[in-house]
């Protein structure tokens, strides 16, 4: 004879409960992210190889995190138009944008799963 199976939260209970979940850690990540993109922008404008003619292309590296319905994105990216030949001209001599987020990387990543309890 089969047990019969009876909820003691309702599904729409817990369903909710795993919605703020979600929620509560989707402004976790948001959170990390923000304190990354900080060190980040500054870590790029330090740390770029080339000699500065005017300033403009080591003051308009940017960090940005954008918050997606599901996940959370960081941007590094150059302000100027020829940001991109400072990242790929000269073998990659002086780029710093892929340098940078390899630097960030097992740092964010390590955060992330302290976060989770990983």
């Amino acid at each position: 004879m089969a047990t019969a199976f009876r909820w003691i939260d309702p599904p729409s209970v817990i369903v909710r409960g795993l919605d703020d979940y979600r929620k509560r850690m989707l402004e976790a990540v948001y959170s990390l992210a923000m304190y990354f993109v900080a060190r980040m922008q500054a870590h790029a404008q330090q740390n770029a190889s080339w000699t500065d003619q005017t300033g403009n292309a080591r003051a308009g590296l940017r960090a940005v995190a954008i918050r997606l319905a599901t996940a959370v994105v960081i941007v590094l990216f150059h302000t100027m138009s020829y940001g991109k030949w400072l990242e790929l001209a000269n073998q990659g001599r002086f780029q710093i944008l892929l340098p940078t987020l390899q630097t960030f990387y097992p740092q964010i990543l390590a955060a992330l799963r302290r976060l989770v309890g990983k």
